[in-house]
């Protein structure tokens, strides 16, 4: 698939895809530029990973590097080893790297992002109000997705 395809269906930002390139937890395309199936499963594991408690990008690399092609289908489908559907819809969250400010202050921010469906990802600066969260879940459901912060 090309880079537009790629991004659509995994609601990463260009950005965010360049940095998973960087520290070498997506690979790059060849030399057809075309993304593929290990691309895709690599980069829809990363928030997974992330929400079972591997944080960084060495930790990250290495649980990447030691699954299988089918263990990745299997993590990201959220097929249970059994083989049964989990109930549980996971959101895409991925932290969004520091911004510098024009008097070079840091400003740093996290984004929680969830992907509703294929093209479209709801981004939230957190932390969230109340209100906020109550929006977000609200628009989570009508997706079928519980967004729910802990």
């Amino acid at each position: 698939m090309t880079l537009h395809e790629f991004l659509a269906k995994t609601g990463l930002a260009d950005r965010t895809l360049r940095q998973y390139h960087r520290q070498k937890l997506v690979p790059q395309t060849g030399r057809d530029g075309r993304y593929g199936e290990l691309q895709y499963l690599r980069a829809m594991a990363i928030p997974l990973l992330r929400r079972d408690g591997i944080r960084g990008p060495v930790a990250l690399r290495n649980a990447l590097d030691e699954m299988s092609i089918e263990e990745l289908r299997q993590l990201v489908s959220g097929d249970s080893e059994d083989g049964a559907p989990m109930a549980e819809m996971r959101a895409a969250v991925s932290p969004m790297p520091a911004q510098t400010s024009r008097t070079g202050a840091s400003i740093t921010e996290d984004h929680v992002h969830i992907k509703l469906r294929d093209g479209i990802v709801l981004d939230v600066r957190m932390p969230l109000d109340a209100e906020g969260q109550a929006i977000v879940q609200k628009v989570a459901s009508m997706f079928g997705l519980n967004a729910s912060f802990g």
